[in-house]
């Protein structure tokens, strides 16, 4: 997004925890929070009797570098090839060798080449025992690495369970210091979807309407998929681009599976920051959380925001298809979004997508409150051209009734008749459509009743005949002859519907037109030359 610099897209990513980034054609579980104390019972460094060895075995196995590190003689402040010490190797694979590290006098709040003390590399390698051991031990809670992060920065990332965000708790720590990138824990916590966190930094007393320095709230960073690549796709100021999420797997989104899943956790966050009085209107840059929820198609987002009084002034309701019901889009409208918002690739209206996908209900919304059957996009094509191209023909009913053009040219020359038979297997939303051959003809029944004239050749010089020959359409073929249209039109070529089917090898085609073509008596009349 060119006016939009999100915070989030400078990672946190360092050489030794790699914490995760907050990171064509048209035609085409919760957990309660942590109560405020100390440990009890604290521990100096002596009684670790009972202390089990359980190291995680996806880990990568770090003891062998370990105990050569050990050796060295300046074993205190040694570090490897990657700026890493043998205590911040251990924290990162549990609580056995870090302990056995420990014993040999290492400052527990040792840096490594990025700044990074043990307890930020344990927390980040979600190895809670060792956390728990580091923490007896007084590690610094409020110690910064190099991006001015902190432990709790890093569970806020990565601690989905929140049972180490409720360890660093007890020790008191400042929960709004800002990161690098101006962002306190609460912020990151509800970009990442980590709901038990979020909820644990509210009761501790984190700040709901805070501003980063963008002016987005975390209400706002609740609201956004959790990619600041995909998100600035989504809210480009000249409208969303809408194909990215065609690429949600680029991006690294969640599958379906585990969408629901975040997807809940998500909504939990927006309903505890809400009962903490973080601001429905908060706004930057003309976002507000609803506008993005929206933009993002997440349903559940939408509907809690809006029955908390949202203002849905402005929000566009173009990425409908991927999450929105017609209920919920109807709402949306009659609130005051806005049912004209382009993309800014291709300046496609919602009812433009909506047609082009196939969802009469919505689409029967949007032209309720409106929806030009007019508009066209940087190809002139309409909606009809999009709903005839993929023989969506309730679509293609509703917005002929609503006095959609059927001879409207787009900047080919083509109409929608030529779009429904130029069209063939096409890849959309996720996956391969090819219109059955009943589907097609009676598209081009519809268009055919409705005036659309068979003879208009588009810039190339071809017509409808042609294509519906080449791609062996019989039924478009027969609708159009019934229509009272003319098999025997040349091309800019002089090429007839016979010559453009015996090319593309749809022979069963060329039988079918010559046998009509006898029939009518054509004989050696127009057209025959060439036809062999």
């Amino acid at each position: 997004m060119k006016d939009i610099n999100f915070a989030m897209t400078g990672p946190l990513e360092t050489a030794s925890t790699a914490i995760e980034s907050p990171t064509p054609s048209p035609w085409a579980s919760p957990t309660d929070a942590a109560q405020v104390s100390t440990f009890d019972g604290e521990v100096d460094g002596n009684d670790y009797s009972e202390l089990d060895r359980s190291p995680t075995l996806a880990k990568q196995d770090h003891e062998p570098e370990i105990r050569r590190m050990l050796a060295q003689e300046q074993v205190h402040t040694f570090m490897n090839e990657e700026g890493q010490t043998a205590l911040h190797l251990a924290a990162k694979q549990d609580a056995y060798l870090t302990l056995d590290v420990l014993s040999r006098g290492v400052d527990i709040n040792i840096r490594n080449v990025n700044g990074e003390t043990p307890l930020m590399c344990a927390v980040n390698a979600e190895n809670i025992d060792t956390v728990t051991l580091l923490l007896k031990n007084h590690a610094d809670v409020n110690a910064v690495d190099d991006q001015h992060a902190t432990c709790l920065h890093f569970a806020a990332m990565k601690d989905e369970s929140g049972s180490m965000t409720q360890l660093l708790l007890r020790r008191n720590p400042d929960i709004e210091i800002m990161d690098g990138m101006g962002l306190t824990p609460l912020f990151l916590a509800a970009f990442k979807g980590n709901d038990a966190v979020v909820r644990q930094l509210l009761e501790f007393g984190a700040e709901p309407e805070a501003k980063e320095s963008d002016g987005f709230s975390a209400l706002h960073y609740a609201c956004m998929q959790a990619n600041h690549v995909f998100m600035s796709r989504l809210l480009d100021k000249r409208g969303p681009d809408f194909e990215a999420f065609y690429e949600f797997l680029m991006y690294g989104l969640p599958a379906n599976s585990s969408h629901s899943t975040i997807s809940k956790r998500r909504a939990q966050i927006v309903h505890s920051l809400l009962a903490h009085n973080a601001d429905v209107h908060a706004s930057s840059k003309g976002l507000t959380p609803l506008h993005i929820s929206a933009a993002t198609a997440q349903e559940q987002l939408v509907n809690i925001l809006l029955s908390n009084s949202a203002s849905s002034t402005g929000v566009p309701v173009i990425t409908a298809y991927w999450g929105l019901t017609p209920e919920t889009v109807d709402l949306l409208l009659t609130r005051g979004a806005n049912v004209s918002t382009t993309d800014c690739r291709w300046n496609k209206t919602a009812l433009t997508w909506t047609a082009e996908i196939g969802s009469p209900a919505t689409l029967k919304v949007l032209l309720s409150h409106g929806a030009s059957v007019h508009h066209q996009d940087t190809q002139g094509s309409s909606a009809l051209h999009y709903a005839a191209a993929n023989a969506r023909n309730d679509s293609i009913a509703l917005l002929l009734d609503a006095g959609a053009n059927p001879n409207l040219l787009d900047s080919g020359g083509n109409t929608p008749l030529i779009m429904l038979a130029s069209g063939r297997r096409f890849y959309l939303a996720g996956r391969w459509w090819n219109p059955l051959a009943a589907e097609r003809k009676e598209a081009a029944t519809l268009l055919l009743s409705a005036g659309c004239d068979a003879s208009v050749k588009n810039m190339h010089g071809n017509l409808a005949v042609h294509y519906a020959a080449g791609n062996g359409y019989r039924g478009v073929l027969e609708a159009i002859e019934k229509a009272g249209g003319d098999l025997e039109l040349l091309d800019g070529s002089g090429r007839t519907a016979v010559e453009w089917a015996k090319e593309k090898g749809e022979m069963e085609v060329v039988s079918v037109l010559k046998r009509k073509r006898m029939v009518r008596g054509a004989g050696g009349g127009a057209g025959e030359a060439g036809v062999q």
